[in-house]
């Protein structure tokens, strides 16, 4: 067989997949690597899902909408009719980011009030408490087809009650993760094989960005020291792409065996919001909601991931830097055409089926 009917075998390999269990389905080409260094996608504020127009503002939103005085409650008032479509980055639920293929979650918490320390996800405004997130991914792992699926689950952003420590605020709703979770002391250099090895439930690397006893809570993994993901904070497509190319050209010194994000997000600016503000359709030609942004900007960044990665060479000067987890607001909206061989032969494929030829191609 030639290198390019190999070629055509994967791509149809790869189009033949439609998320849920494609990590057990492609189990041989991938058992080698570690989960540091497998192409997957992931959700940006992935739990935001429930966010609505009626949905109350969290201790996280920025400046007056955070605060409980009346200059915030006005601001609220005011600003309530647009801001869920720019809090709100995911439509579907964990379990439907599961089953479409989506591997790395994007979690955020914060208490749901003053009055109720209970655990819930904000991105501004609050969306679903942790519990729900936490089950939705048990139920996931509870289905026998999906015994080979690996998440990263990253808690990144932590917002601790006055008062509280991370024992009572946090870890009890994480308590039914517990079983499912990969030990910190496993090296994320292990290869997946040996990850499915060593136990037949242990899925989940859990990371938490907030300090924590780690040795009292084994099933979970230290941020710092886990996952490398730097926020470009720009707004515009071609500079988050020139970015990341820089990225690439100039590396700085590479931690090896860490996840590395690459955040296929754009930050929305102050004047776009505004302009939503005062005007049903907004004045701003650029883009009215997270949902129009992910709409126009997600296929010519996962096209920017293809080409990077279809064709970088054994190099490894970047370690896995632009090469791991691609995260991205709505990927279940996105097609994208891609070239496949020298030839110039494409196809049209989701974000999930891009990475999953993109490891069967390795």
């Amino acid at each position: 067989m030639t290198t390019s009917e190999d070629e055509r075998k994967k791509v149809e390999r790869a189009m033949h997949y439609r998320g849920g269990c494609w990590m057990g389905g492609i189990r041989n080409e991938i058992k080698s690597l570690p989960m540091s260094e497998l192409f997957i996608i992931g959700t940006h504020n992935s739990a935001t899902y429930d966010i609505s127009v009626t949905s109350s503002f969290g201790s996280d939103a920025p400046g007056l909408l955070g605060k409980k005085t009346m200059g915030g409650k006005l601001t609220q008032l005011f600003a309530r009719p647009v801001c869920a479509k720019w809090a709100k980055c995911q439509s579907l639920t964990i379990r439907e980011q599961l089953n479409n293929g989506v591997r790395y979650l994007d979690i955020r918490v914060i208490p749901k009030s003053e009055k109720n320390t209970t655990p819930y996800i904000s991105h501004s405004q609050v969306s679903v408490p942790l519990r729900d997130v936490v089950n939705e991914i048990v139920s996931f792992l509870a289905c026998s087809e999906n015994t080979w699926e690996c998440l990263v689950v990253d808690l990144q952003h932590l917002s601790i009650p006055e008062g509280m420590l991370m024992d009572s605020f946090l870890f009890p709703a994480l308590e039914p993760l517990r079983d499912l979770c990969i030990p910190n002391t496993v090296s994320l250099s292990t290869p997946l094989e040996e990850i499915w090895r060593r136990s037949k439930k242990e899925r989940v690397f859990l990371v938490i960005g907030s300090e924590f006893d780690s040795e009292k809570y084994t099933f979970a993994f230290m941020r710092h020291g886990a996952i490398v993901s730097d926020w470009k904070n720009v707004q515009n497509c071609n500079d988050l792409l020139q970015r990341f190319d820089e990225d690439l050209a100039h590396p700085v010194t590479h931690q090896s065996g860490v996840f590395c994000v690459t955040q296929g997000v754009l930050t929305p600016e102050g004047k776009q919001i505004m302009d939503s503000l005062l005007f049903t359709k907004g004045i701003s030609t650029k883009f009215n909601s997270i949902m129009d942004m992910a709409r126009k900007v997600n296929a010519p960044i996962c096209k920017w991931f293809w080409k990077r990665n279809r064709h970088r060479n054994e190099d490894n000067t970047c370690g896995n830097m632009h090469r791991n987890i691609l995260m991205l607001d709505y990927p279940q909206i996105t097609s994208l055409t891609i070239e496949v061989d020298d030839g110039g032969s494409s196809i049209e494929c989701s974000p999930v089926i891009m990475c999953i030829l993109l490891n069967l191609l390795k």
